[in-house]
């Protein structure tokens, strides 16, 4: 049989036990509140990064840039044709 003052003792450590924890949840949650608010990124901004480091981008924006150097040939004389009539 317990007696009294071992569940007191008892209860004690539980309250205590139960008081710790609470404190430490609270704290965590409330560092994970803080960094989260710290960590936003804006739409922005993120896709200015993609676009930035993007390596497929930075090909086609150079193989447009390739083609745009190529000069038109609207102005070009058409082929010379050999024409031969018998008869």
């Amino acid at each position: 049989m317990k007696t009294k003052a071992t569940r007191t003792k008892w209860h004690c450590a539980v309250s205590f036990f139960l008081r710790t924890a609470t404190c430490l949840l609270m704290l965590v949650i409330a560092q994970t509140q803080a960094s989260i608010g710290r960590n936003e990124l804006a739409l922005e901004t993120a896709v200015e990064a993609a676009v930035s480091n993007n390596p497929s981008l930075a090909e086609v924006q150079a193989r447009y840039a390739a083609l745009a150097e190529i000069p038109s040939q609207v102005s070009a004389l058409p082929d010379p044709m050999l024409q031969l009539g018998l008869m």
